[in-house]
C-alpha cells in the first residue's frame, strides 16, 4: 500500500475507535473495543477502514463483566488505554509493514519494549519502514509524525496515552504532508 492510503486507513481506524469510545452506546454504556489488532481492521474496495469484531470474541459472562466496568470508572480507563494501546500496535505495523513487524516482534522474542527506542532513532525508523515506502524520502516527515502519535499510544503509563479523539487530531494533518 502507497504512504496516502496507510495514512487514510489509520485515520479512519482511529475515527471508528474515537466514535466507540466517545459517542456509541450500548445499553447506557460507551464501548470498549478489546483486542484490537491489525486483522480487526477491515478494508473496503476504496481503501477505508472499518472496524470489526469489537467484542464479538469474548465469551457471555466476559461480556456481562466488561459491560459493568463502566459502573468502575478506573476500570473503563484501564481499558479505553489498552485500546489506545492495541492502536498503537496498529500503527507500527502500518508504519512497517506486517512481515516487518512478525520478523521485529521475532527478533526480540515478542515483546514491544523496544519499539519506543527504535522509534525515536532515524536512522532505525528508516530502516524498520516498509521497504516500499524507503524510496520515498519525501515522505519521511510524514513518516516520523506517525510513529510519534504510535510512540504517544504505547505509552508503558497508560494515564499518559492520548484519547483516540487526540489521536485523530494528530492524525489528520498527516494527509496534508504527503
Amino acid at each position: 500500500l502507497d504512504w496516502s492510503t496507510r495514512v487514510n486507513i489509520a485515520l479512519g481506524a482511529a475515527r471508528g475507535l474515537a466514535y466507540l469510545h466517545e459517542r456509541a452506546y450500548f445499553q447506557a454504556s460507551k464501548v470498549v473495543y478489546t483486542d484490537l489488532t491489525p486483522a480487526s481492521v477491515l478494508i473496503d474496495k476504496d481503501f477505508n477502514a472499518k472496524l470489526s469484531d469489537y467484542g464479538l470474541g469474548l465469551d457471555r459472562p466476559k461480556v456481562r463483566k466488561s459491560v459493568s466496568f463502566a459502573l468502575d470508572s478506573s476500570k473503563w480507563d484501564e481499558c479505553i488505554k489498552r485500546d489506545v494501546a492495541d492502536f498503537g500496535l496498529v500503527l507500527l505495523e502500518l508504519l512497517v509493514g506486517s512481515k516487518n513487524m512478525k520478523r521485529l516482534l521475532a527478533r526480540n522474542d515478542g515483546s514491544t519494549r523496544w519499539i519506543p527506542r527504535l522509534l525515536r532513532e532515524e536512522s532505525k525508523l528508516q530502516e524498520m519502514v516498509d521497504s516500499e515506502l524507503r524510496s520515498e524520502p519525501e515522505l519521511l516527515n510524514s513518516m516520523r509524525r506517525l510513529a510519534a502519535v504510535a510512540l504517544k499510544c504505547l505509552r508503558k503509563e497508560s494515564h499518559l496515552r492520548p484519547g483516540m479523539d487526540q489521536v485523530v487530531t494528530l492524525l489528520e494533518p498527516l494527509h496534508s504532508l504527503e
